[in-house]
């Protein structure tokens, strides 16, 4: 059994649940939630008492003819809202009017400020929270960014702490069942070590805007501050090396088909023709 827990103290042997700081938080507000929706519906709803006096009406008047009438026998007493409904009161009776004051105005600030609240106990910005981002470029790619620095720290504890031991206890099976060939793999821990290391990459964080963080990346790998493999990896997740045999299998069969030539290419050829002059 493979217990993946994070040990917050020596001698920890529970786990902590991720929502545990806000669950409460969370059970309030949608109670709350629930409760402002009721009472908008209810402010929705429109009935009219009508008040006479004892013994007045048509004596063959339907007590049933009118929505929401109390029935004899039927809980008289008794009256309700409801859509199209009319009540009657008895003589001395007043019906007072009952507003609710809903939609409630305050509702989406106090949600808001209950909701950052809980992003800040889960290390979430708001946006990323609750998925909407209206504010400018920058705020919203450094919402992103404080987001993703977040789920990379989770992303490789998992990898360390769940993946691998499992990736290694099926490398050991293999190996030891001849499914895989690798010598010296039970001699010496070392060369155990040597087999196993796996990078384990996951989906990208996305992009806000993809021109901007593109060109970012460009740059990054211009002036030697990053690679091809790590950009990769952060922009969408995908694996450099598939990209960079895709990308050279469609410029071979470009070509082959006499087909126009693709604008990078013209300028990675005019690149290296450049060199071979320097060089002459």
């Amino acid at each position: 059994m493979l217990q993946v827990f994070e040990s917050l103290r020596p001698g920890f042997r529970r786990g902590v649940p991720y929502l545990a700081p806000v669950i409460e938080s969370l059970k309030q507000l949608g109670r709350y939630t629930e409760a402002e929706l009721t009472a908008a519906v209810v402010s929705g709803m429109f009935t009219v008492f009508i008040e006479r006096a004892q013994g007045d009406g048509d004596p063959n008047e339907d007590p049933g003819s009118f929505v929401g009438s109390p029935q004899a026998g039927d809980g008289a007493d008794e009256m309700s809202l409801g859509y199209r409904a009319v009540g009657f009161l008895n003589a001395g009776e007043k019906a007072g009017s009952v507003n609710p004051g809903r939609p409630n105005a305050q509702f989406d600030p106090f949600v808001k400020s209950i909701l950052t609240q809980i992003g800040v106990a889960l290390q979430l910005p708001l946006e990323v929270l609750i998925k909407h981002f209206a504010a400018s470029y920058s705020a919203s790619r450094a919402a992103r960014l404080k987001a993703w620095r977040f789920f990379r720290v989770r992303r490789r504890w998992i990898a360390c702490e769940f993946c691998q031991p499992i990736y290694e206890a099926w490398l050991a099976e293999a190996v030891s069942i001849g499914r895989i060939s690798a010598p010296g793999f039970f001699l010496d821990p070392a060369i155990q070590f040597a087999y196993s290391p796996v990078e384990w990459l996951g989906d990208g964080p996305g992009s806000i805007d993809p021109l901007r963080e593109v060109s970012a990346a460009e740059k990054k790998i211009q002036v030697g501050l990053s690679n091809l493999k790590k950009e990769c990896a952060a922009l969408d997740g995908s694996d450099w090396r598939k990209t960079t045999i895709q990308r050279g299998e469609e410029v071979t069969l470009r070509r082959n088909l006499k087909l126009d030539v693709d604008p990078l290419d013209v300028v990675v050829a005019d690149s290296s023709e450049a060199s071979d002059d320097d060089e002459a």
